[in-house]
């Protein structure tokens, strides 16, 4: 008797640190990662965060399924996982051209700015680790936008498990 409940608390154990996950990564997709900042966290997605996070798209051929949300007193941001997309139609820099849009782009992302319903809007399109990434994030404090919510800054974010 006393071995068997040595080997279930055994058990038990290796299972709980099998299954403990670092609570400041958000597992996304194909073993890649996001690192939550201080004061972030993620929650579930539901109908209406979709909706707000249609709300905010510029480009209406990037309305993808909404993944993960993260939530901050100052912002938010948005994951999407675009699927069953051309990547050349997805990284088309026409329709930025056309729009006039602050943009750069590199091989294999392009990074925008705008400003819909007074919030300062980033978004990113990103191929990394041979999936494709929509981060969407808003805010209406032009300060994080230009510092916490910067290019190299998300890059910085994001990692393989």
């Amino acid at each position: 008797m006393k071995k068997n409940t040595i080997l279930i608390l055994i058990c038990l154990l290796l299972l709980l640190a099998c299954a403990k996950q670092n609570s400041n990564n958000v597992k996304l997709f194909n073993d890649v990662e996001f690192v939550l900042g201080e004061g972030e966290s993620s929650d579930l997605v539901d109908s209406n965060l979709a909706n707000e996070y249609r709300s905010y798209v510029l480009n209406p051929d990037y309305e993808f399924p909404l993944f993960k949300y993260i939530k901050h007193t100052d912002y938010q941001i948005f994951i999407a996982l675009p699927f069953n997309m051309d990547t050349e139609k997805l990284f088309n820099l026409d329709f930025f051209t056309s729009k006039n849009i602050d943009f750069k782009n590199g091989d294999n992302y392009i990074f925008f700015k705008h400003k819909k319903k007074d919030m300062f809007v980033v978004e990113y399109l990103l191929e990394y680790n041979q999936s494709v990434f929509h981060f969407l994030c808003i805010t209406n404090d032009e300060d994080i936008d230009n510092n916490l919510l910067s290019y190299d800054k998300l890059i910085q974010r994001i990692s393989l498990k």
